[in-house]
């Protein structure tokens, strides 16, 4: 850039292909007085795009905007998220299974993870969880044409986070044990969708509602006459004798 005639403390402002600098003639530069820019660190951006449900490119263009308009975003970001992918082709694995929908036999991809134990490991060694307190808080669910297995790794005694926006406890701070998109809750299905994940390997706690429970101990739908989760006693008001593992497996 060239011009005549510059006189001390005439005002510029450069591009410098990211920030806009002002540059004083004939001044000092004053660090102090530098306009300060947050950076938007990779953690934000992976929790906007999980939340937003934005591909990696269209992650791409929410980085290469947020820097546009004066904001600072944690570089390399590019690179992370590549190297994040690679993890987790690592972590989980891909197989077709047949399942029940309706009378009709489809088949199905189900997506989970190759060993729930050092999976929860990592979890635990990747947020500095001290081992001895942390739980691991597994869930069943069938929202949203997906049939899902999602777990929770968190420490109780310490209410911390490494997420800048969420609680490790939280469903935004889940992950995916084992999913399948566009099947029924039945037996058979919920059966298949957890073999993989032999958790009768893992120390966990199991959260699910009525019509999932039902099911994973093999008892009838709620329309059935026999369907309360806790005891034999018909569908009424009048509580009957409670139901036991024991008596469970005798059905």
């Amino acid at each position: 850039m060239e011009r005549e005639n510059i006189v001390s403390r005439e005002q510029f402002v450069l591009s410098t292909g990211g920030n806009l600098l002002s540059v004083t003639v004939g001044v000092n530069e004053n660090k102090s007085k530098r306009k300060k820019v947050n950076q938007v660190s990779f953690q934000t951006i992976m929790e906007l795009s999980n939340v937003l449900e934005l591909s990696k490119n269209k992650t791409k263009k929410l980085c290469s905007t947020l820097r546009s308009n004066l904001t600072g975003v944690e570089s390399n970001i590019n690179i992370k998220m590549t190297e994040l992918q690679d993890t987790l082709e690592t972590l989980y694995e891909c197989k077709t299974e047949e399942f029940l929908d309706g009378d009709d036999i489809v088949v199905r991809d189900i997506v989970y993870v190759k060993n729930t134990t050092e999976f929860i490991k990592f979890i635990i060694d990747e947020r500095g969880i001290d081992t001895p307190n942390a739980i691991a808080r597994i869930t069943i669910d069938g929202g949203q044409n997906f049939l899902k297995v999602i777990i929770n790794v968190f420490d109780p005694k310490n209410h911390y986070s490494l997420s800048e926006m969420y609680e490790d406890s939280g469903v935004k701070r889940c992950f995916i044990l084992a999913i399948v998109e566009m099947i029924s809750e039945d037996n058979g299905n919920l059966q298949k969708l957890l073999e993989p994940l032999k958790l009768e390997e893992v120390d966990f706690s199991l959260a699910f509602d009525l019509k999932c429970a039902n099911s994973i101990f093999g008892l009838l739908s709620h329309s059935g006459k026999y369907a309360c989760l806790y005891c034999e006693g018909e569908c009424s008001l009048k509580a009957g004798k409670l139901r036991t593992l024991g008596s469970i497996d005798m059905l």
